[in-house]
């Protein structure tokens, strides 16, 4: 069936080429009637179409007890975002050769009935498809402006927090109109408020995206490139958005030292390319000395990681900001 639906064919002499997701129940393995098995047949296709299309599934008890757990999981995050069963972790930003914190970034955790913390990898995904991101994103810019006067107390100089912003809420109507009600009606500083975005949003639909970011950096916000490097071509986007900082994703710093690939050769020119737009460059998922060195030495002295601290609920990221006593690193 898939050789035959890729052959061309022509309407209105135009040549036409169409693919096939096709999923396969066996009886009585898979139903012991019809409705069963087309149920799960289905359930087998639209794995094809995660696939990439074009191929064909079994229907397996595993897929099925996936499916159920997700669905689960969705009926648990809607009522979750009803009774905002979240909390908002602040992960720091250090200057490493100042010694100073610089900023932060906020991270939203789901905490369960039970106590137990959901993982942002399990839930922030469905949360996006199902449209649920909006409700979160609105939560978290919520709380932070609300932190955010316990937050600057702390502070000499403005301490920025940066909340991610998901495609799904760019997207919606009025949205700069609403992240603007918020923060203006919590008396907030613009320039106390960073919106952080990654690739995918720009990938989604670029002109609303580009119109909506260069909307908010002219209110004053300061826009983040999250995962910078790591979606598709990333360097066509720089001269139509006002980007303000670039972050270093993860899984290069985790590499810099690595034989098996050219990590530390993508860091430095994503530093250097910062530097010649004149934006910030910050490196996150920093866990050693080792790293550090290496980036400070490159010119990148705004260090996010584990080696200075996890993301920490309110209390205990105020706590480590008073305490905060770290040896600077020499450029």
């Amino acid at each position: 069936i898939l050789l035959s639906a890729t052959q061309c064919f022509t309407v209105d002499n135009s040549q036409i080429y169409i693919t096939a997701s096709i999923g396969i129940s066996l009886f009585p393995g898979d139903g012991q009637s019809a409705d069963v098995l087309i149920k799960n047949a289905d359930l087998a296709m639209y794995r094809s179409k995660e696939r990439g299309k074009n191929a064909y599934t079994f229907f397996t008890k595993e897929l099925d007890d996936a499916v159920n757990a997700r669905f689960e999981l969705e009926t648990e995050l809607f009522a979750a975002i009803e009774e905002e069963n979240f909390e908002v972790f602040y992960q720091p930003k250090v200057d490493a050769t100042q010694n100073t914190i610089v900023g932060c970034e906020a991270l939203v955790r789901w905490k369960r009935a039970d106590g137990h913390y959901v993982s942002p990898a399990d839930f922030i995904s469905l949360a996006e498809e199902t449209g649920l991101i909006v409700g979160i994103d609105r939560f978290v810019l919520q709380t932070v402006c609300k932190d955010l006067k316990d937050f600057s107390p702390l502070f000499v100089t403005p301490h920025p927090v940066a909340v991610n912003i998901s495609a799904r809420s760019i997207a919606k109507e009025h949205f700069v109109e609403d992240f603007l009600a918020t923060v203006d009606s919590n008396e907030v500083s613009h320039e106390l408020i960073g919106v952080e975005i990654t690739e995918t949003i720009l990938m989604t639909d670029l002109e609303t995206s580009v119109d909506s970011i260069s909307r908010l950096n002219n209110y004053g916000f300061r826009i983040f490139l999250d995962d910078f490097g790591t979606g598709y071509s990333s360097l066509s986007y720089l001269h139509s958005m006002p980007i303000s900082c670039l972050k270093v994703d993860k899984k290069f710093v985790d590499d810099i030292f690595s034989q098996q690939n050219r990590s530390d050769k993508i860091v430095t020119t994503i530093i250097k390319l910062a530097s010649s737009l004149d934006v910030e460059v910050v490196a996150e998922g920093v866990e050693t000395r080792e790293q550090i060195e290496f980036l400070v030495k490159n010119r990148c002295n705004v260090i996010q990681g584990y080696f200075y601290s996890r993301p920490l609920p309110k209390k205990a990221y105020i706590e480590f900001c008073r305490n905060f006593n770290k040896p600077a690193f020499d450029n």
